[in-house]
């Protein structure tokens, strides 16, 4: 997958606005426009501000546009920024919790077990559920009964692994009875229960090759019909896939050139399974968004993953397939909890039976319990640990009144807890409004600055320049003048122009003649002995300072009066 772009580069305004863009997308499905957007964000922003800062999103990358006219949606990066940094997981329903939960319990085929699992991610996602077959998964043999049927055939009914039940037909030679077939029972269930079911057969073969010549017939019975029962099926149903009809009433993927070719894929199976293995290679959840996924035909899909395990070793991946806008705050926690109910539903089906002396009518129970157990100490990455809770409470209400450890508050304990993480997620998108009106408050002020210097600026020169009109006229006048008088009187009168103007703009005189030498708004350029004045007097000012209300624009240029060296003390 891609790295998720830098979003320190955004500013707090544009992340904000960026996510309430595309929480609007995935709600409704539109182009967003800035219209739109200003209505959602509730910040004092107009339209055109809006857009700019869309337009930004867009140079990042985060954003694109359908076409010229449109508003804006998210990117592949973009989605990413959204998912890896600003997204909220939401807390699963009760209902759906409990929903996973008891869909699950009392399964004792894995096939069924698995075929559940995928139609109940597409039933709650609405999108197309798939899960792998469990990965080199140790199949032990229990117990085997054959019933002998028309036509040579032989059904075979194993227990494997305590609780899974599989049931083959088998091709034999010749006919067989049903005592025949009960003596090959009785042997194999003597001789090899409890075993792996490839090593059982691997055994039986290696005697046939051996012995074949000192085999007596039973054997040879047991021989035959035990080489085909055992045998590994083979596995063209690498995954099992539901839902996909969910994808042809997503408007994103309407097309139905589009669908044709995912439909293909479902079917090849090449490209997807490729994808799994990426998934199994990492633990936990896994999110591969359009064309991060390396396949063409995914490229206007989201592919939302998990690992299922069982004793610390996984097992296979499960996941859901759908549009790029999807809710993915609903469904990473949905596929997180699966695949953990699902990891302790093959734990609890896997482990020996109990021996008590309640009898085989409690099993059920004892196994409730156990997946209880087993879902209530797996990690937990998504789903909140009271929702986990919830899922293995339903696996095991039947046992409810005997199970050890429970809690009369736990649902008190569980309201207030979503309660608590409602207020969290209300905190936080008030604390990022709040953050996104201080940046915009922020700018504003920059921009109020900047207004203000241009126009201070503005009127500053409207004040000047009447002055230079003046003298322009007193340069012209000057030079047809007779007497130096006139022209005096002229640059006279520029003076007080420029004067009054400073004065109406702020600007005072700094002229300390006879003042006290003051640091903050004189420089003392040289001295003067003398005993006239006091030291420290100003005695000559070589250039006037000057004030912009109380702000020093220019020190006085000044002369200081100091003490004369043949003065007494």
């Amino acid at each position: 997958m891609t790295q998720p772009p830098e979003h320190h580069k955004l500013s707090e305004r544009a992340q904000y606005l960026f996510k309430c863009l595309v929480e609007r997308y995935i709600s409704d499905g539109q182009p967003v426009g800035s219209r739109t957007l200003a209505r959602d964000v509730r910040l004092d922003l107009s339209p055109a501000t809006i857009r700019n800062v869309m337009a930004d999103l867009e140079d990042f990358g985060l954003l694109s546009s359908p076409h010229t006219s449109a508003g804006r949606i998210p990117t592949v990066k973009g989605y990413r920024l959204f998912i890896d940094s600003m997204m909220t997981v939401k807390r699963l329903d009760p209902q759906e919790v409990r929903r996973i939960a008891s869909n699950m319990q009392d399964e004792d085929d894995v096939s069924r077990l698995l075929d559940k699992t995928s139609l109940l991610l597409s039933e709650v996602t609405r999108l197309a559920g798939i899960v792998t077959l469990p990965r080199n998964e140790q199949q032990s043999l229990r117990h085997v009964e054959f019933l002998p049927l028309s036509d040579n055939r032989v059904l075979a009914i194993m227990v494997l692994n305590n609780r899974e039940v599989q049931n083959r037909i088998i091709h034999t030679a010749k006919p067989y009875d049903a005592n025949e077939l009960l003596q090959v029972a009785n042997y194999l269930n003597q001789a090899f229960a409890g075993r792996d079911l490839r090593q059982v057969r691997e055994d039986l073969l290696r005697e046939m090759a051996e012995a074949r010549e000192r085999m007596n017939e039973m054997m040879c019975t047991v021989v035959e019909i035990a080489g085909q029962a055992l045998q590994s099926e083979p596995r063209d149903d690498d995954f099992v896939l539901a839902g996909q009809t969910n994808l042809m009433e997503i408007n994103d993927l309407s097309n139905i050139e589009k669908l044709r070719h995912l439909f293909e894929a479902f079917n090849q199976k090449r490209d997807i399974l490729h994808l799994l293995e990426q998934s199994f290679s990492a633990r936990g959840v896994q999110i591969f968004i359009g064309e991060e996924s390396g396949y063409a035909v995914l490229g206007e899909c989201s592919v939302v993953t998990s690992t299922y395990s069982a004793d610390g070793r996984i097992l296979g991946v499960l996941g859901v397939i759908g549009p790029t806008r999807m809710e993915y705050e609903r469904v990473i926690p949905i596929v997180d909890l699966t695949a953990k109910v699902l990891g302790a539903a093959l734990k609890s089906l896997h482990e020996p039976p109990h021996q008590e002396k309640s009898g085989c009518c409690d099993r059920p129970q004892r196994a409730a319990r156990s997946r209880s157990a087993a879902i209530c100490t797996r990690e937990q990455h998504f789903v909140s640990k009271d929702q986990t809770d919830t899922a293995a409470g339903e696996a095991c209400e039947d046992s409810a009144a005997t199970a050890p450890g429970d809690d009369p508050g736990t649902e008190d304990l569980t309201a207030a807890l979503a309660e608590a993480q409602a207020r969290v997620q209300e905190l936080r998108d008030e604390a990022l409004r709040a953050r996104a009106e201080l940046d915009n408050v922020r700018k504003r002020a920059a921009r109020d600055v900047e207004n203000a210097h241009k126009y201070g600026l503005e009127k500053l020169i409207a004040e000047l320049l009447p002055i230079k009109d003046s003298m322009e006229l007193g340069l012209a006048a000057a030079a047809q003048a007779e007497d130096i008088a006139s022209v005096r009187a002229g640059m006279d009168l520029t003076l007080k122009m420029l004067l009054a103007a400073l004065d109406r703009l702020g600007v005072g005189e700094v002229d300390p003649q006879g003042e006290k030498f003051n640091p903050d708004r004189h420089q003392a350029i040289t001295t003067e002995a003398t005993a006239a004045v006091e030291p420290g007097t100003v005695t000559a000012v070589i250039q006037k300072g000057y004030l912009l209300q109380d702000r020093l624009l220019r020190p006085a240029l000044v002369t200081v009066a100091t003490r004369p060296a043949d003065s007494p003390d």
